[in-house]
């Protein structure tokens, strides 16, 4: 059997915002009929899902430390504006990798984000 990430869960101490940033500024869909505000936002990743809950509701306690999500995008220069221009922060700016572009943020809450755009990828 093969495992396939289904959803990614963040706690934040403001879900709305949050859930407005990812909306927003990264340009994720709500999942409006799953969604249970104020408390939980569901948002369609295209593949998965992610989960964002009331840290204080949230059954796990753990620390977001570790958590980093990955986006795959068609215009790096694009988003990367709109992450400068919101309450999320460049951490690294853009670079050319020997397969595309990338560079690193993170959201309001600081959960770790990259950004990339395959563009020399060997298939």
């Amino acid at each position: 059997m093969k495992a396939k990430l289904d959803n990614i869960i963040l706690r934040a101490k403001s879900p709305r915002k949050l859930r407005d940033f990812y909306v927003d500024v990264i340009g994720i869909q709500e999942l409006e009929y799953l969604s249970h505000p104020p408390k939980m936002y569901m948002l369609d990743c295209k593949g998965c899902t992610l989960s964002i809950q009331d840290a204080e509701e949230s059954v796990s306690k753990n620390e977001k430390e570790g958590v980093e999500l990955g986006f795959e995008v068609e215009d790096v220069d694009d988003l990367f504006l709109k992450i400068k221009n919101s309450e999320g922060r460049v951490i690294c700016e853009e670079q050319q990798m020997g397969w595309g572009f990338a560079f690193a943020a993170a959201d309001p809450e600081g959960h770790l984000i990259n950004v990339y755009k395959y563009e020399n990828a060997v298939n």
